[in-house]
């Protein structure tokens, strides 16, 4: 949501609207500052959780500078994260194809699916979402500061996963439950948010998201959540949030009206920082994202009904 941007990193901007025909298609608006991002994320059946991401950004010499990085938490150990960096000449989209390349990285729309495979020198995965992309802008965004600002679309808010991934650490056959989004900026990210917190419960049986955003200073919070029955995330109602603080992470509870959330955390998964993760790519971005740390657990979200649901628990949050 970056996020990222890479949940917190990996934002992006637009000078147009992304059409729905085109939502794999980049779009730079030529400003230093610009940043974009494809993240998909996967909860599996066996506990382990992958992401996949690409990374565009202007920042330092050249535009149009490419990113593609892939990580696998196996449910036993520690994860295995890599990445490759490439140059506007590296990366391509084809519009009769409907893929998005980098590299030999693949981003790809197909009928009934969506494809993300990543291929770097030590990692490979090869994952299908059963689900066409249907971009979905987030209420009350894009964000804006004059004249910047950080926008996101989610692609496929939850679907089943099928694939394969290799790495290291972790190689077999998987499947589970994903998710994708699409991140946009033109801004120096921390000027809008300098933390967030967000939910993804991703079984299509029993989905629920929601998110809380923390803009800098002593600005209001501001919060969505995409209920099972809705066919798009609505913004919280002056939400009462408790917990999911710096020194209370791993719970919190929320009131949206007269409905209660309430969220534990069972497994810390993985700490992120794209500032150091993304070598050269990060450290050119750092002006422009700040130095965020994403952390993300394995968590449980019990609805006001006693229902309980199972997905990956996420705080991002940029350095002072």
């Amino acid at each position: 949501m970056l996020r990222s941007l890479i949940l917190l990193c990996v934002s992006l901007g637009l000078s147009k609207p992304i059409l729905a025909q085109d939502p794999l298609l980049p779009r730079s608006t030529g400003n230093e500052a610009y940043s974009e991002s494809f993240t998909l994320l996967a909860d599996l059946d066996d506990g382990s959780y992958v992401l996949l991401q690409y990374l565009f950004t202007n920042a330092g010499l050249g535009d149009e500078k490419a990113g593609c990085r892939g990580l696998i938490v196996p449910p036993t150990g520690k994860g295995f994260n890599e990445g490759a960096q490439f140059d506007r000449d590296e990366w391509s989209y084809d519009s009769q194809a409907k893929a998005l390349k980098v590299g030999d990285c693949v981003l790809q729309e197909r009928p009934k699916s969506l494809t993300f495979k990543v291929q770097t020198k030590k990692y490979k995965a090869d994952l299908t979402l059963h689900r066409t992309a249907q971009p979905s802008p987030l209420p009350r965004y894009p964000k804006k500061k004059g004249n910047d600002f950080f926008h996101v679309d989610i692609l496929v808010p939850w679907a089943k996963v099928t694939g394969s991934v290799a790495s290291p650490v972790y190689t077999k056959a998987v499947k589970g439950y994903g998710y994708i989004d699409h991140s946009r900026s033109n801004c120096l990210v921390p000027n809008i948010a300098n933390r967030w917190i967000r939910f993804r419960g991703l079984d299509p049986k029993n989905p629920y998201l929601f998110q809380f955003h923390f803009p800098p200073g002593k600005q209001t919070i501001t919060g969505w959540h995409w209920e099972a029955h809705a066919n798009r995330p609505t913004a919280l109602q002056s939400p009462k949030l408790q917990g999911g603080t710096r020194a209370q992470p791993t719970e919190l509870q929320f009131h949206n009206g007269k409905t209660t959330v309430r969220l534990k955390t069972s497994k810390l998964l993985h700490r992120y920082r794209p500032v150091a993760d993304y070598g050269l790519l990060g450290k050119l971005a750092k002006p422009w994202i700040g130095d965020p740390t994403t952390t993300t657990y394995h968590a449980t979200v019990t609805l006001e009904d006693g229902t309980v649901i199972r997905g990956l628990y996420e705080t991002a949050q940029i350095a002072d």
